[in-house]
C-alpha cells in the first residue's frame, strides 16, 4: 500500500505541475520565478520517491532520502505559506484538494464491476499496481531489450499514416506487449479496466494492443 501511495502522490504531482503553469496563466498574478521553484521541488521529491521504490531494500539510501524530503518539505512549506499570503486565489486552485482513500476508491470500482491498473515505468523494472473492488496487488517486471524493442515498435507504427506494410511487425509486437504488461498480470480482471500508465507508456494504445496474434503474423 506504501508503494502505491508514493506512486499514486508522484503521478499526481505531476498532473499537478503540468496544471499548475494553466491555471497560473489564467489567473495572471503568480511570478513565474515561484513557479520554477515550485516545479523543482517537487521534480526533487518525485526522484527521491522513485529511488525509494525501486531500491527499498537499501536501508541507507532509504534513510537518506527519507530525510532530504523531509527538509524539502519545510521548503515546500515556505512556499505554500508565500503563495496562501500573497496569491490566495491560486492556492486555493492549487492545493486545498483532498486524497480520496483507497477504500473509497474500491468501493467505487466493486458497484462499476472495473478496476484500475496503474504502472510506474522506472529506470529497470516496471511496477504493476492493480486494484479492484476488493483487492490491492502489484508485480514488478524487468524492462529487457526485447521489451523495448517491441515497445519502440509500436510507438513507430501507430505514428505512421497506415499499418498496411507494418501489419506482421505490429501483430508481433502489439500480442508481446499485451502478454507483458497485461496478460502476465494473472488475474481475472473484469471488462472495464481504468490504466494510468507512466514514462514510455503514455505514448501507447492499450487499447490497440492484441489478446491473440492473428494466424501468419
Amino acid at each position: 500500500v506504501l508503494a502505491f501511495d508514493l506512486v499514486e502522490q508522484s503521478h499526481a504531482m505531476v498532473l499537478l505541475a503540468a496544471v499548475s503553469s494553466d491555471q497560473a496563466a489564467n489567473l495572471n498574478e503568480v511570478p513565474e520565478d515561484l513557479l520554477d521553484e515550485q516545479r523543482e521541488l517537487q521534480l526533487r521529491t518525485d526522484e527521491l520517491k522513485r529511488q525509494i521504490i525501486l531500491f527499498s531494500d537499501s536501508t541507507e539510501l532509504v534513510r537518506k532520502n527519507n530525510q532530504e524530503i523531509i527538509d524539502i518539505n519545510g521548503e515546500q512549506e515556505e512556499l505554500r505559506e508565500e503563495l496562501r499570503t500573497d496569491y490566495p486565489r491560486y492556492y486555493e486552485q492549487v492545493y486545498e484538494t483532498e486524497t480520496v482513500p483507497i477504500d473509497t476508491i474500491q468501493a467505487r470500482m466493486k458497484a462499476e464491476n472495473r478496476a484500475c491498473i496503474e504502472y510506474f515505468y522506472g529506470d529497470s523494472s516496471i511496477f504493476m499496481f492493480v486494484l479492484t473492488g476488493d483487492t490491492l496487488t502489484w508485480k514488478r517486471r524487468p524492462i529487457t531489450p526485447e521489451f523495448t524493442g517491441h515497445l519502440e515498435t509500436v510507438l513507430e507504427i501507430h505514428s505512421q499514416s497506415t499499418y498496411t506494410d507494418f501489419a506482421n511487425a505490429y501483430a508481433k509486437s502489439a500480442h508481446f506487449l499485451y502478454e507483458y504488461l497485461l496478460g502476465s498480470l494473472s488475474l481475472d480482471l473484469p471488462e472495464k479496466l481504468l490504466i494510468i500508465p507512466d514514462g514510455r507508456l503514455n505514448y501507447l494504445s492499450f487499447a490497440a494492443l492484441m489478446i491473440q496474434a492473428p494466424p501468419n503474423s
